[in-house]
C-alpha cells in the first residue's frame, strides 16, 4: 500500500518521466537496528546482520555510505541470482556441472567483481558473504537475502545521514503485546536506557506503550539537530 500510495503521489510528474523509476520504500524494524562492531579476524569494524544462524557483515567504510552498501549489496543480489538459477536448471534438467562447480564460478565471478577494492580484508569480509549467500541458496534457506539485507539497512544508512523531517505512525501497543521474548527484552531495556520506566514500579512496564518509545528513539536515532518529529 505504501509504494502505491507514492505512486499516487508522484502520478503527475511520471508522466515525463521515462525508464526505471526506485520506489524508496523498506520494510524494516527502526528500533532494533543492525549494530557496529569489531571484528578481530578481520580487524575491522563491521557491521553484523543476522541470517538464520548465520551472519553477514560489512565493514564501517562501505556501510556508512548508502550509495557503496546499495551497490555492495545489488553485486550480491546478482550473483545469488545466478547461483539460484543455475542450480534450479541443474535440479530440473540434471546438467552435468555440479553445484559446487556452480558456486565456485559464482564465487570467482564474484572476486573479480570487486578486484578495484583496495584493502584486502574489506576484499576477505565481502568474499565470505557471498559464500555464505551461495551456501543459503544451496541448502534451500532462500534467495532473498540481498532483498531482505537492504531492508534491514535502511535504518543504518538513515541514522548516519540524520534527516530534516520525521514522519510517522508508531504502534499502539503495549509491551505486553510483543510475543518475542528475546525482543521483548530489548524494549525493557530501550525503554529503561531513555529513563520511560520507573524502576521503582516495575508492574507497570507490561503496561508500557511504545509509541512513546518510538519517538525518542526517532529522535536519538534519526532526527538532526533542530529537526522536526
Amino acid at each position: 500500500i505504501s509504494k502505491t500510495n507514492y505512486l499516487l503521489a508522484l502520478r503527475d510528474l511520471l508522466v515525463e518521466k521515462s525508464g526505471q523509476i526506485t520506489i524508496p520504500v523498506f520494510l524494516s524494524d527502526s528500533l532494533k537496528i543492525p549494530t557496529m562492531r569489531f571484528q578481530i579476524s578481520s580487524g575491522l569494524n563491521v557491521l553484523e546482520f543476522e541470517a538464520l544462524d548465520r551472519k553477514f557483515f560489512f565493514p564501517e567504510d562501505i556501510a556508512s555510505d548508502m550509495m557503496k552498501m546499495d551497490d555492495v549489496i545489488d553485486n550480491l543480489k546478482n550473483h545469488g541470482s545466478t547461483v539460484y538459477q543455475n542450480i534450479e536448471q541443474i535440479r530440473t534438467k540434471n546438467y552435468s556441472i555440479s553445484e559446487d562447480e556452480v558456486i565456485s564460478n559464482a564465487l570467482t565471478s564474484y572476486e573479480t567483481s570487486i578486484k578495484n577494492i583496495q584493502n584486502s580484508n574489506v576484499k576477505a569480509v565481502l568474499t565470505d558473504n557471498a559464500k555464505i549467500l551461495f551456501d543459503l541458496i544451496k541448502n534451500n534457506l532462500d534467495s532473498i537475502w540481498p532483498y531482505t539485507l537492504r531492508n534491514m539497512y535502511r535504518p543504518v544508512s538513515l541514522s548516519h545521514k540524520k534527516v530534516d523531517l520525521v514522519v510517522g505512525n508508531p504502534p499502539w501497543l503495549a509491551l505486553q503485546a510483543m510475543r518475542n521474548e528475546i525482543y521483548q527484552k530489548y524494549l525493557k531495556e530501550m525503554s529503561s536506557h531513555y529513563h520511560l520506566v520507573d524502576k521503582n514500579k516495575v508492574h507497570n512496564i507490561p503496561n508500557m506503550e511504545l509509541a512513546s518509545l518510538f519517538f525518542c528513539h526517532c529522535v536519538s536515532k534519526y532526527l538532526a539537530m533542530n529537526g522536526t518529529i
